[in-house]
């Protein structure tokens, strides 16, 4: 396994080999498998891989974390009871998916069975209805045999007394009727009263009976006199409660009416199958039913007929006795048929009997055949996953040791990082076990890995976010082994965790708060309690025993020492530390001790955050849906999983089949039931969630928005360690611009308040973090917000780009053969014809030269116009592109022709981008508003400036303009502190201001300060101020927690003078001569020409000296002093009297000068001393610059209202004459400020270039070797290259192969030989000049390979032919950026651009090649040259040399060996050409000289007489000059000290950083020393 080199062994750690031989031996208890030796491995490999991502977190953002030994510990014992735990579980999981499996197959093999068993049952039902059926005819038979048998008796009977009289045949006719009606009658009220109940229900529930069963029911319901209509009013009457009742009582004297008699008859009795035994059949309700209606019908009849006979009834009672004998015959005769009949009836009910056994038998299994085969389908989905997952069991246990180890370095390791780093580093470690054949889930999460969905649905309850780095950090946290340190800038997770131990009465302190930390401790370690500890960054070692787990076991007592004392240690102590602070560098000792948690806001959750916020005010009701379906849809899903782990669980518990068990068949019926009904609510919010979302979707560009402004406010510290800005900061603004909004006052149509909700919020960004930051960097600042503009807009592209990144970065001439634009030459010089064709090469621009041909004036106005921003000519068909790109082409023709006005270019840009809203004039503020609308009592105002400038001013001007009592105190001693503390405490309490002065110089203090505000509950009108200087000592944290307001003194000699004679006190005037004031005056503008030429670095001065107010006042003493001892009491005394050496020289040499450290800017400075301090500046029109285009003359007043009338009459802006400059000074410098812009700007920008280039570089790292397959496709290739390395690239090294072959082609393979002079080779040794290119030589060639070799490793790794490492990850960390790595810049000092910028990465490389290339016409030379004395003839470019310091000491050396003359006996002398010398080939002298080619002269010309003379300010090419060496005592040397000379000082570039040597060179008349200072006069070598 491979381990970064630079990681193999730090300082106190294991070596891998130690890391290796621990983990296998505290992994020997888990079952690994043929994975032992892979896991192990990776466990070491991540271990350092974490070291890697640590070093680039504290290289980018200066966080560092101190991993070590106990990390490693700490991830194998996660490992160990991950994979245990997670074997457990899935064991356990696999037990109840088999058995649920199981039971659910012996259910499917009964209800196979219980079919089978149907089967049968349904062939006994056949026979048992044939043999009832055959029962069924024998009775028919019987009783129709008995009915013959009683006719015929009858029928004998009728024939014995046919000769009775006829009234007596009559009568026995009646009576006979009477006997045989009345017993059927009744026999069919009992069978009706015998109907069961269930036989009953039976018809009921008939919805198409049979006929029999139809006719029967209807005549029965007509008999009792109801209207049938149709079955279902049949039914109706069937289901009254009375229905038998009413056939019991049913009166047939009365209800039998004749009507209802003759339509039974007609349209029932009459039909065939109307008969007891047909409709028995069909129902056995029904018949019993169908026979009382045919006794009725019949006994109706009986009624009707025997009626008349009634009044005979008397005299047939006489006769009653002749018949009785004939009556018992007939009577026993019918008894014995009947008895016949019931034997018949009574064996064919058994066998009906039987069969409805059988019937409800197979109903009752039918039933539940149906019932487990409707389970068995609705279970059949849960079946499937149970089975797929119960055969991935082999499988999902083969990627526990890798889906455990992840998870384990996830629990250890991430926590410190933020979540950009977490991803890099987990899709690092995957792919890296991947590599080494390690198994695990592809699509493993932590976060669900790591915990269940109840508890996050929980946590989300409690207030966490629902956001990925949220719910890992709450997992690290209750999964960490350590003590929990949590990074919680905004104070998020400090408010989940009290609502988290709630319940458990967690304890809450402070480490600074010693006396109740300690007390809540021994508390909590007693009784077991929760604590949560603020402000970490104050760390307490006592708590080191119980970080350490020191405890002590004493007769069953468990101790821990806490200071001196012993104190009870309860199990369920649970401690929890926190900090706000992000920036806090922890110490070693408490990194090894604790697991860290970084809370810091991602971009994700803030705009889920901001997306909120926006719906909850802008609509309310779809927030609150939407709130509301979020918790549902967690719930739903919660309860899905519930009800599936209730059904296996269900399954498992049952015993035996579950068919017989109808407890557990119920149990899953009604789990699957409700399954299903949660499923339907869940397809049916996912269809509402849709609606809401489309919803929301209008407002998620704002919430993009808001989100990435924030994250440019948090990276403009990258700019300046003063441009911090909290959380806070941003979501004040935001909370402003959402809901105290006065625009949106009126406003209801949501597209309008969508518009000036955008626009406020850029606006509002804008103007509060301005104040925040330098003047300069307010144009930044609108270019990163006119970005985010754009990129929501359909013009985003504008700023995305080539066009654009040229702009940025793009467009060096160095290198580049300048461009012919014919007639344009004349007023386009050839450095800026050489950016001219840097430039063409972007397609949009190669147009430009022809145009610039065609349109020479157009291009000379544009060149000479003060505002060419304003009229650039129109090279491009303006309506083929956007309005911005439109923009970005004219800055780009901006940048290569006038680069002094790519500032003022940018501010038009940023107009444009925000549709005309001019945003950088927003930028002035009102104090008192920031104070009574913006901040809050516990948001300190501090007011911050450049050192020497104290802002305090303005907080005494609210003062006295409000009448607030406020208490101003010096900050610096500790008295100061004291005061401070007490200050605060009581203003706090009464609404008072405090205003603390010079806080810079109590960092210390102002880091405990944060967290005092943070525990006051201060009055409403209680306001805090500070002032301090803008020194990186300030705390990061605290500066976060203020609201900074930036102050600068106004730029300009007017506002210098107003400001310096503003605050002279009057008593000073009053105790000095009257003369004290004009020198006053004098110094006033003498120390604001001085500090104003610091903006004008490197012309003003060389370096940017710490001028300031505080040498001022120390003049000021010195002036008043030097006067007192003058005046002697006297209130005027002569100027010519006044020291004016003693002045000078004290200014000169010890205020001013005491900081000047070259003699080139002690000049400068002894310049304006000599020409102001002297005895003629209180003369009349007195020349204070005596410039022939812009004088200056000093007042004639002698009172300090003269003066002060004078400067306020000077106008606004200021020629840089005045400051003794060129006229196009303020051009060089805008052409820096333009070049620093775009700088910030591709600092900026890199941050994402960074991440994604460092990212795919450490995801390499954490690879660790190429795979091998891409690596036989390479070979087998023959190439070395696989066919789809290119497409596996990522875009940004796609790029960097293009730019590392162009580098490659531009550099030689290597360098020819240096050759000996043909003179001896002892003799050359001692040659200076060989043995300094000999050095050259050796410098460059290594160099070379250097350069080389890198490139073409890089080349190597971007095409996918070499693994990286971890030099070439260094390589691909700088090369990416523009930047040349340190190694290729470490021999020499790199060449700058005008204005000091450094080269971009290919014009360094193109500087590079022309070194070499001189250093091989040397060596060639010296080849050719063969003889003594070659390299002296040898022309050399200066600027092109390694080491010119070098190569000065050696032609000094080299002549002062030739004419035997001691080396400080040599003074050096150049011989100039100018640029007609240059053009037409001619040299200035060259004997015993040394040629030197393109130097370059600031500030003036080499006129055709050999002499300066000033120019414009601009900067002329010289021809080949010569190098002299002469004697101090030689004709030349007094010739040349008496001639007009100037001192002028040779610089390496113009950056002026470093200086060669200073010569004299001739001046025309006029042009003195100091003049030639003033103007920044100098030569450079390149």
């Amino acid at each position: 396994m491979p381990v970064p080199v630079s990681m193999a062994k730090a300082p106190g750690d294991w070596s891998p080999s130690a890391y290796r031989t621990v983990a296998a031996e505290m992994t020997s208890s888990l079952d690994l498998g043929p994975s032992a030796s892979e896991a192990i491995d990776s466990l070491v490999y991540i271990h350092y891989s974490a070291y890697s991502a640590a070093e680039r977190l504290h290289r980018r953002q200066g966080k560092k974390i101190h991993l070590g030994p106990r990390y490693f510990l700490d991830m194998i014992n996660h490992y160990v009871a991950l994979s245990n735990e997670k074997r457990g579980n899935l064991e356990e999981e696999q037990r109840h998916l088999n058995v649920g499996l199981d039971k659910l197959q012996e259910t499917v093999t009964a209800v196979s069975d219980l079919q089978k068993s149907l089967a049968v049952k349904r062939t006994q039902l056949t026979a048992k209805d044939k043999e009832a059926n055959e029962k069924l005819q024998n009775m028919v038979a019987g009783q129709k045999q008995t009915e013959e048998q009683k006719q015929a008796s009858i029928q004998l009977q009728a024939n014995l007394e046919r000769q009775e009289t006829e009234i007596s045949e009559r009568r026995e006719v009646v009576m006979a009727d009477l006997a045989d009606a009345e017993p059927a009658v009744q026999e069919a009220q009992a069978s009706v009263s015998n109907i069961k109940k269930q036989h009953l229900t039976e018809v009921r529930s008939m919805g198409n009976p049979p006929a029999p069963v139809k006719n029967a029911m209807e005549s029965v319901c007509i008999a009792l006199g109801h209207k049938v209509d149709s079955w279902k009013t049949v039914q109706g009457i069937i289901r009254r409660d009375d229905f038998i009742a009413s056939i019991v009582n049913f009166d047939t004297d009365r209800q039998m009416t004749r009507a209802i008699r003759e339509k039974m008859k007609k349209d029932y009795l009459s039909k065939p199958g109307y008969d007891f035994q047909t409709i028995d059949r069909a129902s056995k309700a029904c018949g019993p039913l169908a026979k009382w209606v045919i006794a009725q019908v019949h006994f109706s009849e009986i009624l009707d007929r025997v009626g008349p006979l009634r009044d005979e009834v008397d005299s047939l009672e006489q006769q009653a006795e002749q018949t009785k004998q004939q009556a018992v015959h007939l009577t026993q005769m019918v008894k014995e048929l009947e008895a016949d009949i019931e034997r018949y009836k009574n064996e064919y009910a058994a066998l009906i009997s039987e069969t409805q056994a059988i019937k409800m038998e197979m109903e009752r299994v039918q039933k539940r055949v149906d019932r487990s085969i409707q389970l068995l389908d609705s279970l059949g989905s849960e079946k499937q996953r149970w089975d797929a997952s119960s055969r991935s069991f082999e499988s999902q246990m083969s990627t526990i040791p890798g889906d455990a180890l992840l998870c384990a370095a996830f629990l250890t390791y991430a926590g410190f990082f933020d979540q950009g780093y977490r991803e890099m580093m987990w899709s690092g470690w995957k792919e890296h076990i991947g590599k080494v054949g390690l198994k695990f889930k592809s699509e493993i999460s932590p976060v669900d890995y790591l915990s269940v969905a109840e508890d996050r649905l929980r946590w989300q309850q409690m207030g966490l976010p629902n956001d990925s780095l949220a719910m890992e950090n709450v997992i690290i946290l209750q999964r960490c082994r350590r003590t929990a340190l949590v990074i919680d800038p905004s104070g998020q997770a400090k408010s989940f965790l009290l609502q988290l131990y709630k319940d458990r009465k967690i304890n809450q302190t402070s480490f600074l708060d010693s006396a109740a930390f300690v007390k809540s401790l021994e508390s909590a370690l007693r009784f077991g309690s929760p604590m949560l500890v603020t402000d970490a960054e104050h760390f307490d070692p006592i708590l080191n025993p119980v970080l350490n787990g020191e405890f002590r076991k004493t007769g069953g007592r468990v101790l821990i020492r806490l200071g001196a004392a012993e104190i009870d240690y309860n199990a369920n102590f649970h401690l929890t530390m926190t900090t706000r602070s992000s920036d806090h560098e922890w110490t070693p000792d408490v990194c090894s001790k604790v697991t860290f948690c970084n809370f810091t806001t991602t971009r994700a959750s803030l705009q889920n955050q901001c997306l909120d916020a926006i719906l909850k005010a802008e609509r309310p009701d779809t927030d609150k849906k939407r709130t509301d379906l979020m918790k549902l849809q967690g719930e739903f899903r919660l309860r899905l999983r519930h009800l599936e782990k209730s059904l296996l669980n269900a399954l498992n518990e049952s015993q035996g089949n579950i068919l017989d068990d109808d407890k557990v068949i119920d149990t899953l019926e009604t789990l699957k039931k409700e399954a299903a009904e949660v499923t339907a609510k869940v397809e049916e919010t996912e269809s509402i969630m849709s609606e809401v979302e489309q919803v929301t979707s209008a407002y998620i560009p704002l919430a993009k928005a808001c989100s990435s402004l924030f994250f440019i406010l948090d990276q403009l510290s990258l700019i300046s360690h003063f441009y911090q800005f909290s959380l806070r900061f941003f979501l004040d603004v935001f909370d402003f611009v959402l809901l105290k909004n006065p625009r949106l006052a009126g406003v209801s149509e949501g597209a309008r308040r969508m518009e000036i909700l955008r626009q406020d919020l850029f606006v509002h960004i804008f103007k509060r973090t301005s104040r925040a930051l330098a003047h300069r960097d307010h144009v930044l600042l609108g270019m990163l917000l006119a970005q985010v503009w754009a990129r929501e807009s359909e013009e985003g592209e504008a700023f995305e780009g080539e066009e654009f990144g040229m702009l940025l970065e793009g467009g060096d001439g160095v290198g580049q053969t300048p461009v012919d634009l014919g007639a344009a030459n004349a007023f386009i010089d050839a450095d800026l014809r050489s950016r001219l064709a840097a430039f063409t090469r972007l397609g949009a621009l190669a147009v430009l030269p022809r145009h610039i041909k065609e349109h020479a004036d157009e291009w000379k106005a544009f060149q000479h116009f003060t505002e060419p921003e304003a009229c650039v000519p129109a090279f491009f068909d303006a309506s083929e592109v956007s309005t911005l790109r439109a923009r970005v082409l004219n800055l780009l023709v901006i940048k290569c022709l006038r680069p002094d006005r790519v500032d003022a270019g940018m501010v038009q840009l940023v107009t444009s981008a925000f549709g005309g809203l001019e945003l950088l004039s927003l930028s002035p503020y009102d104090l008192q508003s920031v104070v009574t609308s913006e901040v809050n009592p516990t948001s300190p105002i501090t007011l911050c400036s450049v050192a020497g400038f104290d802002a305090s001013f303005r907080v005494e001007a609210l003062v006295k303009a409000t009448g607030a009592q406020s208490t101003s105190i010096a900050m610096g001693s500790q008295e100061g502190f004291t005061l401070a503390d007490q200050a605060i405490t009581s203003a706090a309490r009464s609404g008072r201001w405090v205003l603390l002065k010079n806080v810079h110089l109590a960092p210390s203090w102002l880091s405990q300060l944060e967290k005092k505000l943070l525990g006051l509950n201060p009055h409403k009108d209680f306001r805090l101020f500070l002032t301090c200087e803008t020194n990186p000592v300030i705390p990061a944290d605290f500066l976060r927690s203020s609201r900074i307001l930036m102050n600068e003194p106004p730029p300009g000699l007017k506002a210098a003078i107003l400001d310096m004679l503003r605050a002279l006190p009057p008593t000073r005037l009053q105790r000095s001569p009257g003369e004290a004031v004009r020198l006053f005056f004098l110094l006033a503008f003498f120390h604001a020409t001085v500090t104003e030429r610091l903006r004008y670095t490197p012309l003003g001065w060389s370096k940017a000296f710490e001028f300031n107010d505080s040498d001022a006042e120390a003049a000021l003493n010195t002036i008043e002093a030097w006067l007192a001892r003058v005046a002697k009491g006297r209130s005027n005394v002569d100027p010519a009297s006044i020291p004016w050496e003693a002045l000078r020289s004290l200014i000169r040499e010890a205020i001013y000068g005491g900081k000047i450290d070259n003699d080139a800017d002690q000049l400068l400075l002894d310049s304006f001393v000599e020409a102001i301090f002297t005895p003629q500046a209180y003369e009349a029109a007195f020349q204070l610059v005596a410039d022939d285009e812009k004088p200056l003359a000093a007042p004639d007043g002698i009172k300090m209202e003269h003066f002060l009338e004078w400067a306020t009459g000077l106008p606004e802006q200021q020629p840089p004459q005045w400051l003794g400059l060129p006229g196009t000074a303020e051009r060089v410098i805008a052409t820096a400020q333009g070049r620093e812009l775009l700088g910030k700007l591709v600092r900026m920008r890199s941050l994402a270039d960074e991440d994604d280039a460092a990212g795919g570089a450490v995801t390499e790292l954490l690879n660790g070797q190429t795979n091998g397959a891409q690596e036989q496709e390479k070979q087998a290739n023959g190439n070395g290259e696989s066919s789809t390395d290119s497409q596996q690239q990522p875009a940004w090294m796609r790029t960097l192969l293009l730019s590392a072959q162009e580098w490659r082609s531009l550099l030689p393979s290597g360098l020819t030989p240096l050759s000996v002079p043909s003179s001896s080779t002892s003799s050359s040794l001692t040659d200076p000049l060989y043995r300094f290119w000999s050095r050259e030589h050796r410098a460059a060639s290594s160099l070379l390979r250097t350069v080389l070799s890198d490139i073409d490793e890089v080349i190597s790794v971007c095409r996918g032919q070499a693994r990286q490492t971890n030099h070439n990850r260094a390589l691909l960390r700088d090369l990416p950026k523009g930047k040349a790595p340190q190694a290729w810049r470490q021999d020499y000092v790199s060449p700058k651009e005008g204005g000091g910028m450094s080269l971009s990465l290919s014009a360094w490389v193109g500087d590079l090649a022309r070194r070499l290339g001189q250093v091989e016409e040397v060596a060639k030379q010296s080849g050719a040259a063969g003889g003594a004395g070659g390299f002296e003839g040898m022309a050399v470019t200066l600027g092109l040399v390694f080491s010119p310091g070098a190569y000065l000491t050696a032609t000094r050396q080299a002549v002062a060996h030739r004419n035997g003359v001691s080396l400080d006996r040599l003074d050096l002398e150049l011989k100039l050409s100018g640029p007609e010398g240059q053009r037409s080939g001619q040299m200035a002298g060259t004997e015993g000289g040394f040629v030197l080619h393109g130097l370059k002269l600031d500030g003036a010309t080499w006129d055709d007489s050999g002499q300066l003379a000033l120019n414009d300010g601009s900067t002329v090419a010289l021809g080949p000059s010569t190098l002299l060496w002469v004697p101090r005592d030689s004709a030349a040397a007094n010739g040349r000290a008496s001639a007009s000379t100037v001192p002028v000082t040779m610089y390496l570039n113009g950056d002026r950083s470093v200086s060669l040597f200073t010569t004299r060179l001739p001046a025309q008349p006029g042009l003195t020393t100091g003049k030639a200072a003033q103007r920044a006069v100098a030569l450079r070598a390149a």
